[in-house]
């Protein structure tokens, strides 16, 4: 669907919060990146598609309806509504080959990077993939209504760490890169996003 392009994957991690997104609209409309908004990133309204993992994060974002783009859901269960594309979620960490079946990797972050892959991409980009609390203790760049306090698991380290070792596996051409400014996850190089994109 998008082969040989770059994929940005916006997280909820809290330096999103500086992230130029004037700059990312510009680069996705000059077809220099596409990009998948991890739950309500989906807001910006720009991304090209959504992935949400919590079955009942639909129910908590009704407004989903009047977003442009493409919804995509890998909750446990498939979705009610027929217009949300389904992929089948796979409970093991790392990465599925599998066409719309995605390592769940216990956080939609992950998630997305296999979604991405999925593209048939050859970059993926992280934006908003702290994996911590920000300065003054928040979770998320945007208002979560579910959880608000939750922070980031030690699951969620050990899902990305499988991630990184398969990758070179079954994605051998991929390259992933961080472009979240002092990001706790050190499995990719990290880049500037304006670097990154050129």
């Amino acid at each position: 669907m998008w082969p040989g392009n770059t994929a940005v994957l916006i997280g909820g991690g809290p330096s999103a919060e500086r992230t130029d997104w004037d700059m990312l609209h510009k680069a996705q409309q000059d077809g220099k990146c596409r990009v998948i908004a991890c739950n309500d990133a989906y807001k910006l309204g720009f991304p090209d598609v959504v992935l949400y993992g919590d079955f009942l994060w639909m129910q908590y974002h009704p407004e989903i309806t009047e977003y442009v783009g493409i919804v995509c859901s890998c909750s446990p269960t498939k979705p009610d509504q027929d217009w949300v594309k389904w992929l089948r979620r796979h409970l093991r960490k790392g990465l599925s080959s599998k066409p719309f079946e995605v390592a769940w990797n216990h956080n939609t972050g992950a998630a997305a990077i296999n979604f991405a892959l999925h593209f048939g991409v050859s970059r993926i980009l992280l934006i908003g993939y702290d994996m911590k609390v920000g300065p003054h203790g928040q979770t998320n760049w945007y208002k979560k209504r579910k959880n608000p306090e939750s922070a980031p698991h030690f699951s969620h380290f050990d899902g990305f760490a499988a991630v990184a070792r398969e990758l070179p596996k079954l994605f051998p051409d991929v390259k992933v890169i961080n472009c979240t400014p002092d990001s706790a996850l050190e499995h990719w190089p990290s880049v500037s996003l304006r670097k990154a994109l050129g």
